[in-house]
């Protein structure tokens, strides 16, 4: 499985990860070095899979995709994924992900 990166950038932004625990990281959001916020975030997961596109030339042709880790869609903020403008509260929410999962897979 690909692993979600350490280091990325989306809509301008660098996304910097301080802290991961299993499926639960905090990402430093910054833009033009001046820290926005910080990103707590339940890593998903997306199966391989692939799909048939037609190219330029009209031919009919299949991409593969290998399963991968995923950052949350604007969609799933607030459910899996949650901004702060301190870092000590997303260490709070983060621990509180961390725990959460661990009582889970206890079950």
């Amino acid at each position: 499985m690909k692993t979600l990166k350490t280091t990325f950038r989306s809509q301008d932004f660098t996304h910097t990860q301080i802290a991961r625990t299993g499926m639960v990281a905090i990402y430093l959001k910054e833009k033009d070095g001046h820290a926005a916020s910080f990103e707590v975030v339940r890593i998903r997961t997306s199966k391989a899979s692939t799909r048939k596109v037609t190219n330029e030339a009209g031919e009919e042709v299949e991409i593969k995709y290998e399963a991968s880790e995923t950052y949350p869609s604007d969609g799933d903020w607030g459910t899996h994924g949650f901004s702060y403008r301190s870092l000590e509260a997303a260490r709070g929410r983060f621990e509180g992900l961390v725990a959460a999962e661990a009582e889970k897979e206890a079950k």
